[in-house]
């Protein structure tokens, strides 16, 4: 059984929340190969779920929520901008997942462009 309910989490300033649907959707679209799934250890087929806060989070104390929804993630992907760059909460999520001892685990998306709608 897998130790994890979200394949990943989503880390991202508000307003680079179009890059991060997308990114969940393309995401969660994706086959994995079967190759990498293997090399990995890696039992299922799709990139799925994917934790955003718009589609996933609770009700309750947001920080605790964000907290406990990062430990239940198999990696951290990090949507890097200059919005992101002085973001409280970005900060706050990378060095919690950091502070797991899981830092390789940690992905950084660099933003560009415009996402494709």
């Amino acid at each position: 059984m897998d130790e994890f309910k979200y394949f990943a989490f989503i880390s991202y300033n508000k307003a680079d929340e179009k890059y991060a649907k997308q990114l969940q959707k393309q995401l969660e679209a994706y086959n994995i190969p079967q190759v990498i799934r293997r090399e990995k250890g890696i039992a299922q087929k799709k990139i799925h779920p994917v934790f955003r806060d718009k589609t996933d989070i609770g009700v309750g104390a947001l920080e605790e929520l964000l907290k406990e929804e990062l430990k239940r993630s198999r990696y951290l992907i990090v949507i890097c901008s200059p919005n992101a760059a002085r973001s409280r909460w970005v900060d706050k999520e990378v060095r919690e997942f950091a502070g797991m001892g899981r830092s390789d685990k940690i992905i950084p998306y660099i933003i560009d462009g415009s996402p494709d709608t």
